[in-house]
């Protein structure tokens, strides 16, 4: 995310991902790039914490 590697970021993002932000702006994937692509989103740190996924059904939640 913050190299805006988009072959990297195809791969492993799911083609259904529903990204929520914190300010409750919600992204799919395409648009979830496009916003990295064009400078509209922008990292400028990363940092990998622990993260819970618990999966109910066809649904999951994660704790980050």
């Amino acid at each position: 995310m913050v190299a805006v590697d988009v072959p990297a970021l195809d791969a492993l993002l799911h083609d259904d991902l529903m990204y929520t932000h914190s300010s409750g702006v919600r992204d799919t994937k395409q648009s979830y790039i496009e916003s990295l692509t064009s400078g509209r989103t922008r990292y400028l740190h990363c940092e990998t914490r622990d993260c819970e996924v618990k999966i109910l059904g066809v649904l999951s939640t994660s704790n980050r």
